[in-house]
């Protein structure tokens, strides 16, 4: 699908639609056949798809790969040339070369996720709005987020692009724990690439090479798992508020959502399956319980595990060594299945962690 760019009485407007109400300066209405919120009529929202599931998986269409020298004229812009202009310039410079719409996506996704924005120094003078040092100085002084430069970006390209919001199990969240809308929101987008809406989250999509904890890190890289990533694998770590964006055939409740058993990205990296529990907590009657995952069966012969058991002692996780607890591995080549028996010291509250 080509890029939608709409002519407003000989000007240049940029598309921009979000699930929850944005800018109290515009009158916004809500779109019942798009389900977010806009300032433009439905007769401009007909050339646009309104959310659908995908009808391809993200390794039917995407490979890395094809998009190598995308990912290396992106990231080599230099930073002083691209963050000194406007930020219609900075786009233009990142996307005028390409036709496809995967290609502008691509570019604008790998400039931001391999910018350490924390390490960016605030300029002598105020920056003005629409240059793009003004937007990422908002992001640094946590008056604006990824998701909304995200947004801005692919709406000067003339990509159709939704700022999503609702609840994040991320890194301050405790497993089975009941999410709150405060503690637990987040932002992340919906873009339009080949008539089918694609999810990003370009904020989780930075990742600081080497430790976690590198805040001021010379170097951040893409992660990949956060470009395009297919809807049944982002569920178990995002719910949009607005039922339509989870983007599902079958769409889950937040109830469900929130017993959902926590799974990370290297679990579809590894592209295994849950086979036997899929809820976060599970009680055992006799302090014993057998769990299985399906393997892939091109590489379930090389994949290597190891089991990780904490128990709760005063709000505290402590992890188990080998003399306290009971773990057998069974993994069967033929099923294709790996099977992890663990067998507990006493009653209480554990954790298991499959690395």
């Amino acid at each position: 699908m080509p890029s939608i760019i709409t002519e407003l009485e000989g000007r240049r407007i940029s598309l921009k639609f979000a699930t929850f109400k944005f800018g109290d300066f515009r009158q916004l209405t809500f779109s019942e056949s798009h389900h977010f919120y806009t300032d433009e009529d439905e007769k401009t929202l007909e050339e646009i798809p309104p959310p659908h599931t995908p009808y391809t998986r993200k390794n039917e269409f995407f490979d890395p790969e094809d998009y190598a020298e995308v990912d290396k004229c992106a990231s080599g812009i230099p930073k002083s040339k691209a963050t000194s202009g406007t930020l219609k310039s900075l786009v233009s410079l990142l996307t005028d070369q390409y036709e496809d719409d995967m290609s502008k996506v691509r570019a604008i996704y790998v400039w931001l996720t391999s910018l350490n924005i924390n390490k960016l120094s605030h300029p002598l003078k105020n920056p003005k709005v629409g240059y793009t040092m003004f937007y990422l100085m908002k992001i640094k002084e946590r008056l604006g987020n990824y998701s909304q430069l995200f947004n801005r970006m692919c709406n000067i390209a003339g990509i159709p692009c939704v700022v999503i919001h609702g609840y994040l199990k991320g890194n301050t969240y405790e497993i089975g724990q009941k999410l709150d809308i405060k503690t637990h929101y987040g932002e992340w987008n919906a873009v339009l690439i080949s008539s089918q809406w694609r999810f990003v989250n370009a904020f989780w999509g930075a990742c600081a090479l080497g430790s976690e904890k590198a805040v001021n890190a010379a170097q951040y890289k893409p992660d990949e798992n956060y470009f395009v990533p297919d809807p049944q694998h982002l569920i178990h770590t995002h719910f949009p508020e607005e039922e339509k964006w989870q983007l599902l055939e079958d769409p889950i409740t937040f109830k469900e959502w929130e017993e959902k058993a926590y799974l990370k990205e290297r679990f579809f990296e590894l592209e295994l399956r849950l086979l036997s529990h899929q809820e976060c907590e599970i009680t055992t009657e006799n302090g014993e319980i057998e769990m299985m995952f399906a393997l892939p069966k091109k590489r379930a012969k090389d994949l290597k595990f190891m089991a990780l058991v904490y128990m709760k002692e005063f709000n505290e996780w402590k992890i188990l060594d080998d003399k306290k607890v009971q773990h057998d591995f069974i993994h069967v080549p033929i099923a294709e299945a790996l099977v992890v028996k663990l067998r507990f010291p006493k009653r209480g509250i554990y954790r298991f962690e499959l690395v």
